[in-house]
């Protein structure tokens, strides 16, 4: 496999990010987090593999002191890569 890497000289990039932490009780502790990142070059495309929605959302228990356990997610949108290959967005 031939892979070859290309820089750009200038990109612009803007967005917004947030997170959220919410400890309802002293053992759980709920957690949200979401970015937007709008990323061109000059000649305004898409930065490659940089996706314009992400997100997370995650759960902390701990049911015995010194002892927790972690549940967490994340969203990743779609976004382009080489050629113009739509890479698909994906939970994991």
């Amino acid at each position: 496999m031939n892979i070859t890497y290309l820089n750009i000289s200038q990109s612009h990039a803007k967005g917004v990010e947030a997170a959220l932490l919410f400890q309802p009780f002293e053992s759980l502790i709920l957690k949200a987090n979401y970015t937007y990142t709008y990323a061109v070059d000059t000649t305004n495309a898409l930065l490659l593999k940089t996706p314009l929605h992400q997100g997370g959302a995650g759960i902390c228990i701990e049911p015995v002191k010194g002892l927790s356990i972690n549940l967490d997610g994340k969203y990743v949108g779609k976004r382009f890569d080489y050629g113009n290959v739509e890479l698909q967005d994906y939970v994991k």
